[in-house]
């Protein structure tokens, strides 16, 4: 009896010990001024296979098959006066697509597509540090080029008909706007909560640290993970000493040893999540100008040669856009291993064209209203510093008014999704989502109003530093 009792008061404390890191409030944290930058490389894969029920009973069902290969610099910059991303994006991708119908025709597409865009998403705040003037200043260009190949029949003869088109954007845009509130990224509190419960579980505390020592150990790892160094090995070992220096300074650990770092060393190498909290409601209005330039070449049948005709075309226009859009975002962390992500927003763009030569546009060209409304609600399951989960829904309705005699189009999209990602190692994360949506479309020049279709994505991504 006389050993029990003590074994039961420790087994207690050792519970409210991990309890009170179990419960920490997450969004007390305010992330220290830090400046980070990142550069990554993206490749990834995708198919997709769908099924369209059209307006004649007939049924049309499609292969896609999909690659892409992407390069980014980001940085991020945070202080109490502002918050800015920037980020320099490179993309290339193929696209082959197969879509057969019930009467056996076919037809083959093929795409490839490259563009560089550039956006700086800024916030400068007032002297209350919730309301803010939203900029974003953007440029963005996209080269195209496809490749359609149908077959047809002319006197019994089959023919492969082959299209080539190609075409390049330039499109700049400036956003600038007004909100209120503040997100604050809390992965770095949540990754020092993780070292100190390995730590108490090994006991290795020599005492459990108050709020004020947690929270200064998380803006330490905040302000290590931006300190840059060509040399890895070296770079891991100066976050490696200054954990261990703190700690010490702090009187959480007895003696600056290696008895702890393996467990230190992995939740370091892996404890990177990105975490969120906090709520914003923002109202921004956006001019956007696109410069388009259109040179396509095809191949036509003609009676009088009995053959094909290849013909070449070239034209371009301005795309011009002026609207408003509302957001509200929310990230709440459900106590440290669960999140929850609520994003809903309203828009209201006019899109309107100048055409500088003479060129038959199909009546989409013609000058529009777009309205449009999403909502979408995710939950994730971080279910350790190497692995996390995510599901949810969304749901987006689209409305385009034309101010010509062209009729409207309307469009409702549900999607259902979910996913995971995991470290292979600190620098190669392997990504895979799955979806599964349900449209239904309002549109006299789309053959198809109600869609079904499912995707899987599978992707790695690297991190060079």
């Amino acid at each position: 009896m006389k050993h029990f009792i003590p074994t039961l008061v420790f087994l207690f404390s050792g519970f409210l010990s991990f309890a009170q890191f179990e419960n920490f409030d997450l969004s007390k944290y305010k992330l220290p001024d830090i400046k980070r930058h990142q550069l990554t490389f993206y490749v990834d894969g995708d198919n997709s296979f769908s099924k369209d029920y059209l307006k004649d009973d007939q049924t049309t069902t499609e292969n896609d098959l999909f690659t892409r290969f992407s390069g980014t610099y980001s940085s991020f910059l945070n202080s109490r006066k502002k918050q800015v991303n920037l980020n320099i994006n490179f993309l290339d991708w193929f696209d082959f697509n197969k879509n057969k119908t019930d009467d056996g025709h076919w037809d083959k597409n093929k795409f490839n597509n490259s563009s560089i865009s550039i956006v700086s998403d800024q916030r400068h705040y007032f002297e209350n540090e919730l309301l803010f003037l939203h900029v974003v200043p953007r440029l963005g260009y996209l080269h195209s080029r496809s490749l359609d190949q149908t077959p047809h029949t002319w006197n019994e003869r089959i023919y492969d008909v082959r299209n080539i088109n190609g075409n390049g954007n330039i499109s700049p845009k400036m956003e600038i706007g007004i909100g209120y509130g503040r997100i604050e990224p809390v992965g770095d509190l949540r990754q020092a909560l993780y070292i100190l419960e390995d730590m108490q579980k090994n006991q290795r505390l020599e005492k459990l640290p108050d709020e004020n020592e947690i929270v200064k150990l998380a803006s330490r790892i905040s302000t290590l993970k931006n300190k840059r160094f060509f040399d890895s090995r070296l770079r891991h070992i100066y976050e490696i000493k200054s954990l261990d220096s703190l700690m010490s300074e702090m009187g959480l650990i007895k003696n600056q040893d290696a008895v702890y770092f393996t467990s230190l060393n992995d939740l370091w190498l892996y404890g990177d999540e990105v975490r969120n909290s906090g709520k914003r409601l923002q109202l921004d209005l956006n001019l956007g100008l696109s410069y388009i330039f259109i040179k396509s070449k095809s191949d036509d049948f003609n009676w009088e040669k009995q053959d094909l005709v290849t013909t070449t075309q070239k034209d371009n226009y301005f795309n011009n856009s002026v609207g408003a859009n509302f957001s509200f975002t929310q990230f709440k962390p459900i106590g440290v291993k669960w999140e929850r992500y609520i994003f809903v927003s309203s828009s209201l763009n006019y899109f309107y064209h100048d055409i500088f030569n003479q060129f038959e546009y199909p009546s989409i060209l013609n000058d529009y209203f777009l309205v449009e409304s999403m909502a979408q609600l995710k939950y994730k399951w971080y279910l350790n510093t190497r692995t996390n989960f995510n599901c949810g829904l969304r749901g987006q309705f689209s409305l385009q008014n034309y101010k010509s005699d062209d009729p409207n189009f309307s469009g409702f999209d549900s999607e259902l999704f979910g996913g995971f990602s995991y470290y292979i190692s600190p620098h190669i994360q392997l990504i895979f989502n799955t979806s599964l949506n349900f449209a239904w479309r309002d549109n006299p020049h789309y053959n198809a109003d109600k869609q079904i279709s499912c995707s899987n994505r599978l992707s790695f991504t690297y991190q060079i530093f």
